[in-house]
């Protein structure tokens, strides 16, 4: 059985669980086991439906310009990720843009780095990212 088999039937257990999901607590707070890690728990019933669809298929079902925009140092979503959303949809454009991370900022690749643009807003958008988004076609 590959990973990918292991991670969605993992995944179909905690849908089945629902809001059941394995409580923890850290530093004093209610959190929850979700297949991201442990959330607050009243985000984990929002962040485990994200598991009910397969990006892939849903791209695959649109009938309108795709552009996908991928950074290449996006600790949620690879670029390896970003290229079978596009292959899902011949229509799509797939841009990635280098040193990007998830919330669109220009981030070095280091975890710590990473995580700094999330709260705060400050740092500047990626290079590129806004002329890729005013040009599409």
């Amino acid at each position: 059985m590959t990973s990918s088999h292991r991670r969605a039937r993992l995944i179909r257990k905690l849908l089945e669980l629902g809001d059941a999901h394995f409580p923890i607590r850290e530093n004093g707070s209610d959190l929850q086991f979700t297949p991201c890690g442990a959330v607050p728990r009243e985000r984990a019933t929002y962040v485990v439906s994200w598991f009910r669809y397969d990006p892939a298929r849903e791209i695959a079902r649109l009938n309108m310009p795709v552009l996908i925009l991928q950074g290449t140092t996006d600790i949620q979503v690879s670029v390896a990720d970003a290229k079978l959303l596009a292959k899902a949809n011949p229509a799509a454009k797939l841009v990635v843009i280098e040193g990007m991370n998830h919330v669109l900022k220009e981030v070095p690749a280091a975890r710590d780095k990473q995580l700094a643009p999330y709260g705060d807003p400050s740092p500047p958008l990626a290079r590129g990212l806004v002329s890729e988004i005013a040009f599409c076609d």
